[in-house]
């Protein structure tokens, strides 16, 4: 019911992202690690596109926890 709730009350991706995709991902981040450390973003440009490239399955997993 919460979900439901939640969800019909977002209008836009970024309403979806901020409601329900960052709290999954630091529940999940909090109750299964010991951390999420990620250094060296400021090394990336924000003027071009970048592709990271994981060396397992988890590709939904991989590209969620980016957006962090």
């Amino acid at each position: 019911a919460q979900f439901t709730h939640t969800l019909q009350q977002c209008r836009t991706i970024e309403d979806i992202q901020r409601s329900i995709v960052h709290p999954l991902f630091t529940g999940l981040i909090d109750t299964t690690t010991d951390g999420c450390l990620a250094e060296g973003w400021e090394k990336i440009s924000d003027r071009q596109s970048h592709l990271f490239i994981s060396n397992h399955r988890d590709i939904v997993l991989d590209a969620g926890l980016l957006n962090i």
